[in-house]
């Protein structure tokens, strides 16, 4: 059975969050023209997102970023 391009789409974008972001890694992965530094910093932004997705990690505002790094080295 073959599937067109707009099948394909169609379909993934009816997963739910998670099984589009595990989908995405997958195909981003399967790509031979992408070097080790971008499939690595790819896996690293993935797990970042997952981490602060899942509640595992916070973010914070970028004043409060600023203002901490004034404190310590300003």
């Amino acid at each position: 059975m073959s599937h067109t391009f707009s099948d394909v789409t169609h379909a993934a974008l009816d997963l739910d969050d998670q099984e589009r972001e595990q989908l995405a890694g997958l195909l981003l992965k399967s790509l031979d023209h992408v070097d080790e530094i971008d499939r690595a910093w790819m896996e690293e932004a993935m797990r970042r997102y997952e981490a602060i997705r899942s509640g595992k990690a916070r973010t914070l505002p970028h004043e409060e970023v600023v203002a901490r790094l004034e404190a310590r080295f300003g």
